[in-house]
């Protein structure tokens, strides 16, 4: 019993196999044929596409290294004619000269944008005449790029109008100092870095006042006459380089005019900077132009020229500058001087004419 117990656990009945025809498996198999050969003409066309591709590329290749080489050969025809060009003006051409290059530079100034933005601020301290105050006013109608400004209240911090330029958009500054007894000060500088120069103003004629027969527009920008002198010294080529800045109206400014029909001219003789300002006219009758006066007037005398903004180092002091205060005391000691000299004179006279006569003797009146 046990045995066939064993047995009847060893035999493992087997599921019974499926029977494929053989006409379904012909089927199957022209089926794989159709699919192998649906993938073979997919991958036709697709190698076509890359080797159109490749193609097209490398054409474009070949384009641009033609190019590169075209290119190449240009340049360095270009480069060889202009090395035989530079070396034929060399041997042909001379040298720039100074007036060229200062000619050069000009025009760079005058093109670059910053130079059209300058701008002068004009600005005044209190307690001045009405005769200094027109001269002020009429600096202003004859500088255009010019802004006025509230009166300046303490004198010993004038290093502050460098924020007052920054403020307003200003590159270069014109402070009248007013004084006692109507004494004027004209203070030049360039901000913030400077320099400044300090100039006593003296002889001062307003345009009201002169009434001259030469007029100019309004906005017109001027010419600028030096006197030869100016090249002399430094100070003075600094002085001519400061006034050239400030008066000159910067081309394309928008409140100037695109044309000259006047002239500021700086004369320098005893020791001053005489200004004066010109109409340019035509003669009715002849092809000259004449210079017709029309104002204002005045005398520049250079006090000290300092390195910073209205602060800095003192570059300059004028040994033979006199304050006009010093000018009034010496001018009283003189009188005083002269009218006490007068009065020693009439008494020395009065004691010689009374030792001329002779006093009269006892004896002419002994008889009488």
């Amino acid at each position: 019993m046990v045995d066939n117990k064993k047995n009847n656990k060893r035999k493992v009945v087997e599921p019974p196999k499926p029977q494929v025809e053989e006409e379904e498996i012909e089927d199957i198999e022209e089926q794989e044929e159709d699919i192998e050969e649906e993938e073979i003409e997919v991958e036709q066309p697709i190698k076509k596409q890359k080797e159109t591709t490749t193609k097209s590329n490398n054409v474009k290749k070949q384009q641009q290294q033609t190019k590169t080489t075209t290119t190449t050969t240009a340049v360095a025809t270009k480069n060889n004619n202009n090395n035989n060009n530079n070396n034929v003006d060399k041997k042909t051409s001379k040298p720039a000269t100074k007036k060229q290059l200062e000619k050069e530079m000009e025009k760079q100034a005058i093109e670059d944008p910053i130079f059209k933005k300058k701008r002068v601020l004009i600005l005044a301290t209190r307690g001045g005449s009405s005769k200094n105050r027109h001269l002020m006013n009429d600096l202003c109608n004859l500088i255009p790029h010019s802004k006025r400004e509230q009166k300046v209240d303490n004198r010993n911090a004038l290093s502050q109008i460098n924020d007052t330029c920054e403020m307003k958009g200003c590159n270069y500054a014109m402070l009248f100092d007013n004084r006692r007894d109507n004494d004027l000060y004209l203070w030049i500088a360039k901000a913030p870095l400077g320099p400044t120069i300090k100039f006593s103003v003296s002889n001062v004629h307003t345009l009201d006042e002169l009434q001259m027969t030469g007029n100019c527009l309004k906005g017109s920008r001027p010419y600028l006459h030096f006197d030869t002198t100016f090249n002399n010294t430094p100070h003075l080529q600094l002085t001519r380089e400061l006034l050239t800045q400030v008066f000159s109206t910067p081309k394309g400014h928008a409140k100037s005019k695109p044309f000259f029909d006047h002239v500021f001219s700086f004369f320098y003789q005893d020791g001053r900077v005489w200004f004066r300002n010109y109409q340019i006219s035509d003669h009715e009758f002849k092809n000259e132009r004449l210079l017709t006066e029309i104002g204002p007037r005045m005398i520049l005398e250079v006090n000290k020229i300092f390195s910073g903004g209205f602060s800095g180092q003192l570059l300059y002091n004028n040994p033979n500058f006199v304050s006009p205060r010093n000018q009034r005391r010496d001018r009283k000691l003189f009188d005083a001087y002269a009218t006490h000299k007068k009065n020693s004179d009439r008494q020395k006279g009065d004691e010689r004419k009374a030792g001329a006569f002779v006093d009269a003797s006892e004896i002419d009146s002994l008889f009488d």
